[in-house]
């Protein structure tokens, strides 16, 4: 459960600093639409795709073993958590696909599945 626990703070704290940067990078192209910043962002949502996924993976895998994951985080974290693993799970019930990754879409602040 350990090892699961770090994997999971470690994402965490990767999610929120590329979702950080790529506020940072949509700031920078509404004054100047850089090439190089427009596909540094769509890197940057490619790469919190996968650690989204990679994250729902672990807490599925926490959850089937009946470990209680949300009192190990902040507020902050858990919520950050729950915001993808409750949409992803919403949309591949609606859809009942239950292998595909989820679908990168641009909101406000940020690129969000």
């Amino acid at each position: 459960m350990a090892v699961l626990m770090a994997d999971l703070r470690e994402l965490t704290n990767s999610i929120r600093h590329l979702q950080r940067s790529n506020r940072d990078l949509q700031e920078a192209l509404s004054c100047d639409d850089d090439v190089e910043f427009r596909e540094a962002l769509l890197e940057n949502g490619q790469v919190l795709a996968r650690k989204r996924h990679q994250c729902i993976e672990l807490v599925d895998a926490l959850d089937s073993q009946g470990f209680d994951w949300k009192s190990a985080f902040d507020t902050e974290s858990t919520r950050l958590i729950l915001s993808f693993t409750n949409e992803i799970k919403k949309r591949k019930e609606r859809e009942g696909d239950v292998t595909s990754l989820p679908v990168i879409s641009q909101e406000g602040g940020g690129l969000f599945l």
